[in-house]
Formats: structure tokens, sequence, C-alpha cells
């Protein structure tokens, strides 16, 4: 059975461990009486960590903000509810560790092995998730899907090629799909209003464009389709709009003038035949 100590002892006991002399933390947990289970809610934010053995270790709902891990073993360990923010865990062993509803955004995984780690409800962003495509491939459902997170690039190549060939409806629900795992990829949204438009989905082709615009508004092409969609709509002076903003981005763009010259006439033909 572990050592019960009072609130007041206890905190005065962390504070010790904390200023003492040592290179490793559990090490100096076990000789102060404690153990690894009992560090549920502590604040250790901003301490140097790294190189311990974890493993096995209770840091569920503690304040673990800035905690140097690297290389740290963490495998089994409990950080449900911790929060991890701006940690470092460069190469520290995860695996089986239990993340769930885990804050780790900001937090450094660098190569972090985190097979058969729980992570759903985990705060974690797609850019955290690019530095685990070399050493993981997820395997189980999370918040974030049940795919590895490149597999929106995979969906968009068949995508592509099935538009190609002529089947753009099955394109359409492979450009679904991987805007289900990345919302916020503007080339997705471009892709999918370009076949939306095919099959004579204007309105729809529009949305799309628009949330491309949304991700990528300094984009010239986007605000040219986006013009192209419009005068289909019969949305003249919008459509000129668009094209506007496509030439103060790229003054070039010949394509970009020249729509926008013609339906210049077109409107200019239709009033003065009116």
């Amino acid at each position: 059975m572990n050592k019960q100590f009072d609130p007041e002892e206890f905190a005065n006991l962390i504070t010790e461990i904390m200023e003492a002399e040592t290179d490793s933390f559990s090490e100096l947990a076990k000789i102060s009486g404690l153990s690894l289970r009992d560090f549920a809610g502590v604040d250790l934010s901003n301490e140097d960590l790294s190189g311990d053995d974890l493993s096995n270790a209770n840091f569920s709902r503690a304040d673990l903000r800035n905690v140097n891990f690297t290389d740290a073993n963490l495998r089994d360990a409990n950080l449900r509810n911790a929060d991890l923010r701006g940690s470092k865990l460069i190469n520290a062993n995860l695996v089986n560790a239990d993340l769930r509803y885990a804050d780790l955004r900001g937090a450094d995984l660098t190569c972090a092995k985190i097979d058969g780690a729980r992570l759903e409800n985990a705060k974690l962003s797609y850019e955290q998730l690019n530095q685990f495509r070399k050493v993981v491939k997820v395997k189980q459902k999370s918040a974030l899907g049940q795919v590895s997170q490149f597999k929106y690039i995979e969906l968009n190549r068949k995508a592509a090629l099935l538009k190609r060939i002529g089947n753009p409806k099955a394109a359409l629900l492979l450009y679904q799909e991987s805007l289900r795992l990345k919302r916020d990829d503007y080339i997705t949204w471009s892709q999918y209003g370009d076949v939306l438009d095919e099959v004579g989905s204007y309105r729809k082709a529009l949305a799309s464009y628009n949330q491309a615009i949304k991700y990528k508004s300094n984009d010239y092409i986007l605000w040219s389709k986006r013009g192209g969609i419009l005068e289909k709509l019969g949305l003249y002076q919008a459509a000129l709009d668009s094209y506007k903003n496509a030439l103060q981005i790229n003054p070039a763009y010949r394509a970009a003038a020249y729509h926008r010259r013609r339906i210049f006439q077109k409107v200019n033909n239709c009033c003065a035949e009116s």
C-alpha cells in the first residue's frame, strides 16, 4: 500500500522532489515513499522529466504544460485529461498510453511512438499527426478518424482519375470523403467544384469554390473559376467582381481579362437591346 500524506505534506513533498539534484524523477519519487501512480492531478508544469522511466505512471488530469518528456518511457501511462500543451514528447514512448481527452496542442511529438495509444477526443492537430507519419499507422478510431491523415491525398488522386475516365459521380463521392477527413484543404475544394461544374451543379460548385477561397484567398485561379460559375448562374456583376479579384492578384492572367471583357460586352449588348 502506498504511503499516505495529508494535502499540505504531499504538496511539500512534490516541491522537494522537483527541487532536488537528481537525474531520475521516478527514482526520487520512490525514495520519498511515492508511487508513480500518485501523481494524478498534480502540477508538474515546466519540469524536466526527459529520459525517465515513467511507465504505468498515473498523470491523469495533471498539469504537464511545457514538461520535457524527451526520450521518456511513458508506456501504459495514464495521461487521460492531462494538459500537455507545449510539452516536449520527442522520441517519447507512448505505446498503449491513455491519452483520451488530453490536450496536446503545441506539443512536440516528433518521432513519438504511439502504437496502441488511446487518442479518442484528444485535442491534436493535423500538423502534429504529420509528425507521426513515418513511425506509425493510426489503426484505431479516434476523434480524427480511423485512417491515416494522408489518405485524403490518395482519395483525391483516385477522384481525379475517375473524372478523367468519365465517371464524375464516383469522383464526387471520393471528394466528399476526402473533405470529411480534411476540410481545410483548398485544393480538394477546388477539384470538387470542378466536378460539380462538370455535372451542372453550379450552385454547389460556387459553394465549393467559396470554401476553397476561404482557405486560399490569394489564388487567382480560384477567383477565375468562381467567376465562370457566377456567369453560368447569370450573376454577371458578381462574375465581373470575381474576375477583377483574379486580375488584382495576377494582372498578367489573360484568361480572366478575356472573360471579364466578354461579360462586359454581353451586359452592354443586353442593355442596348433593352
